[in-house]
């Protein structure tokens, strides 16, 4: 993460935050709604003062999310209720901060930052911190209806709040389909995949036109983006194909993922591929990178599973797409050698991913394979 999102805050400053929210908690919502608008001036201050506002919020909701324990016959259920009721002038709070503070971030590349410019920065990084933090339990509806998945979507371009920005949509993507998803669910979800399809889009593009030379923060990038779309395939896995559109897309990007000549960016979708292939539940575990490979191999994941989640997602993967993973495939079955490994494709290095992995890394390739001829 870029230095400028990177700040040493203080003892005394978190003692601020923690002091000014635990006032708030134990007043109740009365308190809150009455602090409400002494906090927005404060914020109107300046960019520290709106930076302390933003970790004033993210406590309160890291304290929603952790507190197990009743305070004082059912205060804490009160102040929780009364807290939802709070919601939208929170939300619409951070929306405001991350329209007004990212301005003056994204107009200017980091070095050309001004001392203003920088401190801005870091409320953008206090803001998005917050906004992950109510993106874990706030209604995705609300979350679209009050401007923070558009606001994040805007920061996902910029190199500087981008990997934050992303974490939102990360949050958001590892949330449940709800049983009975409503209109209004599945459209805050549309803004949600195509802000990740777009991104996606433009890192695979970059990539292939940096051949062998990609960077590695590029790289990197792009495996976070995959492990959105993994864990948005894996959780709304219904709300993707119910548009052939959509499911089109979302198919075809995984498919480049597979296929790309780096490694890491291919291993991170493998299991996905099996997971849609078996019609697998969406609790499999999907190993982040080639060196976990030993321990994300587990027969027993792939038949213990009842719950059929993906059912209809195969009815996109059509025989192209097949084709594609079937080549790209035995290309991949083979170690890195002088003799077999070609100049465009990167293959598994017992130096570079570990002597020991490559034996159950194969194996899940030949259980993809068969999986793949049954498919045709």
């Amino acid at each position: 993460m870029s230095v400028l999102f990177r700040r040493y805050l203080s003892p005394g400053y978190f003692i601020h935050v923690s002091v000014f929210s635990q006032a708030i908690l134990s007043g109740g919502i009365s308190l809150l709604n009455d602090l409400l608008p002494s906090i927005i001036v404060l914020a109107n201050r300046g960019p520290t003062e709106a930076e302390l506002a933003a970790f004033i919020f993210k406590w309160i909701s890291d304290f929603r999310i952790l507190c197990t324990v009743d305070l004082e016959g059912g205060q804490s259920e009160v102040i929780f209720n009364g807290l939802d009721d709070a919601l939208p002038n929170i939300l619409l709070f951070l929306s405001s901060l991350l329209e007004k503070c990212g301005g003056a971030v994204l107009a200017k590349h980091p070095e050309q930052l001004t001392v203003s410019g920088k401190k801005h920065g870091l409320t953008v990084a206090a803001c998005l911190l917050a906004a992950n933090a109510y993106a874990e339990w706030v209604p995705v509806v609300h979350l679209a209806k009050y401007g923070l998945i558009e606001r994040c979507k805007s920061l996902l371009n910029f190199s500087n709040p981008q990997v934050l920005a992303l974490r939102f949509f990360k949050v958001v993507c590892q949330r449940r389909r709800p049983l009975y998803a409503t209109e209004d669910y599945d459209t805050a979800m549309n803004l949600v995949f195509w802000a990740l399809m777009n991104i996606s889009k433009y890192c695979l593009t970059t990539s292939k036109t940096c051949s062998g030379l990609l960077d590695e923060s590029l790289l990197e990038f792009a495996g976070r983006i995959c492990e959105c779309l993994v864990a948005l395939g894996s959780f709304n896995m219904q709300f993707i194909i119910k548009d052939g559109n959509r499911a089109t897309h979302f198919f075809q990007q995984m498919l480049e993922y597979y296929q790309h000549y780096k490694i890491a960016l291919h291993f991170r979708c493998l299991q996905f591929w099996l997971m849609v292939l078996m019609d697998l539940s969406k609790e499999n575990y999907v190993a982040p990178y080639p060196v976990a490979v030993a321990s994300a191999v587990n027969p027993a994941s792939f038949t213990n599973s009842t719950e059929k989640t993906n059912s209809g997602a195969l009815v996109f993967v059509s025989d192209d797409i097949c084709d594609g993973m079937l080549d790209i495939s035995f290309e991949r079955i083979l170690k890195k050698s002088p003799v077999t490994s070609p100049e465009w494709l990167e293959l598994w290095s017992d130096e570079l991913h570990g002597k020991n992995g490559f034996v159950q890394y194969r194996s899940l390739l030949v259980r993809f394979l068969v999986l793949i001829s049954f498919r045709n």
